[in-house]
């Protein structure tokens, strides 16, 4: 049977035999957020059971974040601002942004600036 799977800003195709026993498995009924940035932002102000990130990096003036490739769903251009804001609250002047590949190939300048910034008419400064 074929399927069409996620696969960056696309998709591939994958054969897998009938009899495997392939199930997908999705949330029930999931809520969505009616304000994306604004539960990003409540999220960072409001930690479970631990400090603000930004109380936890106040000691220190760089930072680094490990983000996922272009491969991975992870809306990237949408939590890297508000994180990178909470770093420089507690003091953080230097973060450095580092796209975690595994065993992928390299990533082109346009794939990484489509990953942090959701376009890429700009390179990342």
């Amino acid at each position: 049977m074929l399927y069409n799977l996620p696969y960056g800003k696309t998709e591939i195709c994958a054969e897998i035999p009938e009899n495997y026993n392939v199930k997908f498995i999705r949330p029930n009924d999931p809520v969505l957020a009616t304000d994306e940035k604004k539960e990003i932002y409540k999220a960072l102000l409001y930690p479970v059971k631990c400090k603000r990130l930004s109380e936890i990096a106040t000691p220190v003036k760089k930072a680094v974040i490990i983000v996922s490739d272009t491969t991975r769903p992870t809306p990237t251009s949408k939590l890297l601002p508000p994180l990178i804001s909470e770093l420089n609250a507690g003091g953080v002047e230097d973060v450095t942004v580092v796209f975690g590949l595994g065993i992928h190939r390299a990533q082109h300048q346009e794939a990484r600036q489509w990953k942090y910034s959701g376009r890429s008419q700009k390179p990342i400064s």
